[in-house]
């Protein structure tokens, strides 16, 4: 089980596929990419049965470059070590729960207390291995809840919210919890533009918005938008983020953006995460955040990157 259970984690993190219950599929935007990799062939590892090889080789997590030392130069394990191997396994957990964009003081002092090594030799540990953060695992966890359907639908919106705060820089509420019809799952606000925005979240891997999903948006969220937000900030936009949508999804963004007045768009998660990884190297400001999300159809990786 283990074994079985490391592979999925891995297969989780290509961002190739998704689960469905005890399904494993392929993402329907990474189809040519797993062919290619499938007919390109692949070579066995050397010594597969060496899991101290193994471990030197490739490493032992997504977060973790592979073990280099000389073994025959390596003493004792040290006080330090060991401490730093705490720090990073706290780190490891605390990372993959909430998006680590920067080290900073709360990342450290969270780290320091829950690991009991001091704070100073707890930030040049971060610091030292994570000089850009790490949203990496933080990611490839809300990307898989994108096709687990209700069983963590409320887990999805709240890393959404997580991520428009922590990675773009919105104001956020998370509505979903409360189950009303009347509100959507996340309302963004933006004081630096002047703006709030809706964020659904649909955790399928074929979303299509059907006439009652229509009339939700337009008419509870877009219309009574006073109803649930205190803000009095115009509607910037509004968005759709699920695993991914049918062939007809263009037709149906463009009709509610036509009866509501407001622009609005739907994003893959792999999408997105492209997004935020383009947005951590160059960020987008919050007008153009507007602009993307407000392409009136789905966004596409041209549209990221132009």
């Amino acid at each position: 089980m283990a074994v079985s259970n490391t592979i999925m984690n891995w297969l989780d993190y290509t961002q190739l596929v998704y689960r469905e219950g005890s399904v494993i599929c392929v993402s329907p935007d990474k189809i040519s990419d797993v062919k290619q990799i499938v007919d390109g062939g692949m070579s066995f590892i050397k010594y597969p049965d060496g899991d101290d090889i193994f471990q030197r080789k490739y490493g032992v997590d997504p977060w973790h470059q592979k073990d280099t030392r000389n073994i025959l130069q390596t003493g004792a394990v040290s006080v330090k070590t060991i401490e730093r191997n705490r720090i990073l396994r706290v780190f490891f957990n605390y990372s993959s729960l909430k998006p680590v964009r920067i080290i900073d003081a709360g990342v450290v002092n969270y780290v320091s207390q829950e690991s009991g090594v001091d704070v100073k030799f707890t930030e040049d540990v971060l610091q030292r291995t994570y000089p850009n953060g790490a949203l990496g695992g933080y990611l490839s966890n809300y990307r898989s809840m994108a096709f687990k359907g209700r069983d963590e639908a409320v887990d999805f919106e709240k890393a959404t919210a997580n991520l428009f705060q922590d990675v773009f820089g919105y104001k956020t509420i998370h509505l979903g919890q409360t189950g009303a019809k009347s509100a959507p799952d996340v309302l963004v606000i933006s004081d630096l533009e002047g703006y709030q925005a809706i964020i659904d979240n649909k955790a399928y891997s074929k979303y299509s918005i059907s006439g009652d999903h229509h009339n939700r948006m337009v008419h509870n969220y877009i219309e009574g938008i006073g109803n649930y937000s205190k803000c009095s900030f115009p509607i910037g936009y509004f968005a759709y983020i699920s695993g991914g949508f049918t062939e007809h999804i263009d037709s149906q963004i463009l009709k509610e953006v036509k009866e509501s007045g407001v622009h609005g768009s739907c994003i893959t998660v792999s999408n997105l995460i492209a997004m935020i990884e383009t947005h951590v190297k160059t960020p987008y400001s919050h007008k153009k955040l507007r602009d993307l999300f407000g392409v009136d159809r789905q966004i596409l990786l041209s549209d990221i990157n132009p």
